[in-house]
């Protein structure tokens, strides 16, 4: 009956006692971003203010606003390659050099953005996986000293 007694607190305690954990999420809005920690919407100073706590994560994220801003500046200078093909096309020059350049540009602009939203998942995915190596929670593991198992914390 004691054993009984033990093993239904055990489970009782073991299955009521909540577990928090701390997804993040990110998807695109109207207006930009949505940032989501579990179900509850979160704005994005804070986000990255979590983001922070993991370094991975972090150095993630710092990889995406650079490959960001580098893709941007491309843009810009596909602009520029733009306009200088329709001034070539108008003077009836040869346009070989600004079309490589606007098809150069433009192909390193479209790279950097897929870069730049890989590692924005890498940033998440990491930040979402240091819980599990924390091992949040409660687990049985087996005993550091003699034969049997210990609950730990």
């Amino acid at each position: 009956m004691k054993l009984f007694l033990f093993v239904f607190s055990l489970s009782f305690f073991v299955f009521t006692n909540p577990l928090k954990a701390q997804e993040l999420t990110m998807f695109s809005g109207l207006f930009g971003w949505e940032f989501y920690q579990d179900d509850k919407r979160i704005e994005k100073d804070y986000f990255k203010k979590l983001l922070s706590d993991v370094p991975a994560a972090e150095q993630s994220w710092k990889k995406a606003n650079l490959n960001q801003g580098i893709g941007v500046g491309l843009l810009g200078v596909q602009i520029g390659f733009g306009i200088w093909m329709i001034d070539n096309d108008e003077k009836e020059k040869s346009l070989a050099v600004p079309a490589i350049g606007f098809a150069a540009s433009g192909l390193s602009a479209i790279v950097l953005a897929i870069r730049s939203m890989t590692h924005r998942k890498h940033a998440i995915l990491n930040y979402n996986r240091s819980f599990d190596k924390k091992n949040i929670g409660q687990r049985l593991t087996p005993a550091s000293s003699g034969i049997g198992i210990a609950w730990a914390f």
